[in-house]
């Protein structure tokens, strides 16, 4: 006895759906070219300030056509003062050639004399002019004249106007630090005198405050 099969067929299997994704269009990023003009390579640095090529080349520019500036410094002779005095060594010498010097000033100067080792004059100078009862004097102004004119020592002036000859404590302190100065210059101060509007009437440091003067061994 024969029997049939039946072949049935497998069920196709559904195909799945494909997912449908909105596709957008992506703009393209522009390629932007190096501005030759700010380029690391052209840019200088002053400080920490950034200069463009603009400044850079108008720093070159200017440091060519102007270049390193070349000083000659000079000590210049404006006159020459009436006094028949060759040297001096007594405070009282001194007195009377700076009361002759800034006979009728009606303000405060402070003047400095150049001297050689032996104490020969090479020349006075009127280091500031000041106000009725105060000068103004710095190391630097002060020491300017004596290092141009190769002076060994220098003698320090200045008048009262109001006629007393006496220091005030400004006048000592500055004294005490002119000589310092002077000391590590290489210039002594050998004296600061201060002259009364009497032709006589003067003051001496080295007269009568010597220690105001000293300068300690460092």
């Amino acid at each position: 006895m024969s029997t049939t099969r039946t072949k049935t067929a497998l069920p196709k299997a559904t195909p799945r759906p494909k997912p449908t994704t909105a596709r957008t269009k992506s703009t393209p990023t522009p390629k932007t070219k190096p501005n030759s003009k700010t380029t690391g390579k052209d840019r200088i640095t002053v400080g920490n300030t950034a200069l463009l090529p603009g400044a850079k080349r108008t720093i070159q520019r200017a440091s060519r056509e102007y270049g390193i500036p070349i000083y000659r410094v000079a000590l210049v002779r404006e006159g020459a003062c009436d006094i028949q005095r060759e040297s001096v060594h007594f405070a009282i010498d001194v007195a009377a050639v700076f009361h002759k010097f800034l006979d009728n000033v009606d303000r405060e100067n402070f003047c400095v004399m150049m001297l050689t080792t032996n104490n020969m004059v090479i020349g006075l100078n009127t280091v500031s002019v000041g106000t009725i009862n105060m000068s103004f004097a710095v190391p630097r102004e002060v020491f300017k004249p004596s290092l141009l004119s190769n002076a060994s020592s220098v003698i320090l002036c200045h008048n009262h106007p109001s006629g007393d000859p006496f220091p005030s404590g400004s006048d000592i302190e500055l004294t005490a630090r002119l000589a310092k100065a002077g000391a590590i210059l290489g210039v002594t101060v050998l004296d600061h005198v201060i002259i009364g509007n009497r032709c006589s009437a003067h003051f001496s440091f080295r007269e009568s405050m010597p220690y105001a003067l000293e300068v300690p061994e460092s």
